[in-house]
């Protein structure tokens, strides 16, 4: 921001989020992690500090003139509450509460409306993956004066549920129906189960909203 290019683009990862996140301080903190309440208010206050972290930086942001495009992708999520197919923080099996996970675009400094407030956020109801970020990064690249609307949304490509692991877990969504494929390497190969399981996630709600 500071160097006078024209164009610039920054990567940012964080693990803020990530299991084992703690304060310098908190040395007793691997102690407490079979207590479920206790894992909880931790990555509470952790996804607090995270938002401030991140409002502060768009503020620098606006300050610095300049129109930005920030994209917000998560890797997966935690698995702190657990689920019917596994326990807590363990991840094995790729179940929806793990692998449908926000993403968010924002545009510092972009259009407002008449009154200077500025536009409301546009939300996509449809199944979607990278394949739709990159459509809608280059249609507002592509926009005159880096301006979005609403078309920049519509018709964005489908992308059906289905998810795997390093380790040959697959899930994948079927007529409204989650399926569950294991497989692992034996000394004869891969094996699978021969029958696939039908996976109902039990909520796919923040842990810290219930």
């Amino acid at each position: 921001m500071e160097d006078g290019s024209k164009q610039a683009l920054v990567w940012v990862n964080t693990a803020a989020l990530h299991a084992g996140v703690h304060r310098r301080e908190d040395l007793d903190w691997w102690r407490r992690q079979n207590n479920n309440q206790v894992r909880r208010q931790q990555q509470k206050e952790n996804v607090t500090a995270l938002l401030e972290t991140t409002e502060r930086f768009l503020h620098i942001l606006e300050k610095s003139g300049r129109r930005v495009l920030v994209v917000f992708v998560a890797e997966h999520g935690r698995g702190i509450r657990g689920s019917r197919l596994q326990p807590p923080e363990l991840r094995e099996t790729p179940t929806p509460e793990l692998v449908l996970v926000p993403l968010a675009f924002r545009l510092v400094d972009g259009p407002r409306n008449l009154d200077g407030s500025p536009h409301r956020p546009q939300v996509v109801t449809e199944s979607v993956s990278y394949l739709a970020v990159a459509h809608v990064i280059k249609r507002i690249l592509d926009s005159p004066s880096f301006t979005p609307t609403k078309q920049i949304l519509e018709g964005l490509p489908r992308t059906e549920f289905v998810a795997e692991t390093y380790n040959g877990h697959l899930v994948v969504q079927f007529e409204g129906h989650y399926w569950v494929l294991a497989c692992s390497e034996t000394p004869f190969g891969r094996r699978c189960l021969t029958r696939a399981i039908d996976y109902r996630p039990s909520s796919l709600s923040p842990p810290w909203t219930k």
